[in-house]
């Protein structure tokens, strides 16, 4: 009962944290899951505290009137399926590793 509370309370989907409901009709897994938390939850918190640290600590402590906070937005995708994606795309020749590496911002 407390394990739910406190998904309920932070608004995690059950499906990230490993937690298998059966018989959950129409509840959605996860990508849907993790869109809406990201929409529902991480969107509006984010911008809350991007407000408040713009307004208080930037504003009001530092006096800079022109400069606001932002987080990065944060990325849904599911990155053991990209990176799948990219293993069977590099052993069939059509990506070369140089390639993979280029798409995730790393150094060749």
């Amino acid at each position: 009962m407390n394990r739910d509370l406190m998904v309920i309370a932070h608004g995690v989907p059950p499906h990230l944290l490993g937690i298998i409901e059966t018989g959950n009709l129409g509840g959605g897994t996860g990508e849907s899951q993790l869109a809406n938390f990201k929409h529902l939850v991480i969107s509006p918190r984010q911008k809350f505290l991007a407000e408040l640290i713009t307004r208080q600590l930037i504003a009001q402590g530092l006096g800079i009137k022109s400069l606001r906070f932002e987080f990065n937005e944060l990325n849904a995708e599911d990155e053991l399926a990209k990176a799948q994606a990219d293993k069977i795309l590099i052993e069939a020749g059509v990506l070369k590793p140089d390639e993979v590496r280029a798409r995730m911002g790393m150094k060749q």
